[in-house]
């Protein structure tokens, strides 16, 4: 018995990763808004926070990678 192999639908796109991102972070922005609306403005400042801090880990580890420490 033969079975037709296809993809996925989502796979048909050419979709990049900066693209997706981009998507999940406009998804993301009426979860923020609600949570913000019920409980204040502290989630707003763990996101700026966490941000911050990814950002310059990942600034520092590719410091260390290109420099080859």
């Amino acid at each position: 018995m033969q079975f037709k192999i296809s993809t996925a639908p989502f796979a048909h796109q050419d979709n990049s990763v900066s693209g997706v991102m981009r998507q999940v972070l406009y998804a993301l922005i009426p979860g923020i808004a609600t949570y913000v609306y019920f409980f204040g403005w502290g989630i707003v400042v763990n996101i700026l926070l966490t941000s911050i801090t990814a950002f310059l880990k990942q600034l520092i580890q590719s410091e260390i990678a290109t420099n080859h420490w």
